[in-house]
């Protein structure tokens, strides 16, 4: 009985740092979460944005010397003029 009784006292005020421990990482989980919901809302807007720009390059009116198609993801389709 004794020995219950000094393991007790020793580690009685870890319990109590334990639960806050507890809260504490889980508010950073929550924080982390909320930040990477924000990371692809934004990362999907920027998405968007490039897709419509792609779209786009067809009607550079030939400024840069380079026709661009409309290509499928992952490929590209740029070509020089005039060479």
């Amino acid at each position: 009985m004794y020995k219950w009784r000094q393991e007790f006292l020793e580690k009685a005020p870890g319990v109590f740092e334990t639960k806050q421990t507890a809260a504490t990482v889980q508010n950073e989980q929550a924080e982390r979460i909320a930040e990477l919901e924000r990371l692809v809302g934004q990362l999907t807007m920027e998405n968007a944005l490039l897709k419509n720009e792609r779209v786009g390059w067809k009607h550079n009116g030939g400024e840069t010397g380079y026709d661009r198609d409309v290509a499928a993801p992952g490929q590209c389709q740029t070509t020089l003029r005039g060479v």
